[in-house]
């Protein structure tokens, strides 16, 4: 759903929808932390 779907079905200002989005985001871990190590076969191949 838009954030204007938000707006207008929970009568919440987008504005404080987008703060509290980035409030949240910022409580996030980095995605370098978040994403495992491709194990074996999993990994891509890089043909020169």
């Amino acid at each position: 759903m838009s954030m204007r779907g938000v707006e207008r079905v929970f009568q919440v200002p987008r504005q404080c929808l987008a703060t509290w989005l980035q409030e949240e985001a910022e409580t996030l871990p980095d995605l370098e932390t978040r994403l495992a190590e491709p194990a074996g076969e999993d990994a891509l191949a890089l043909e020169e």
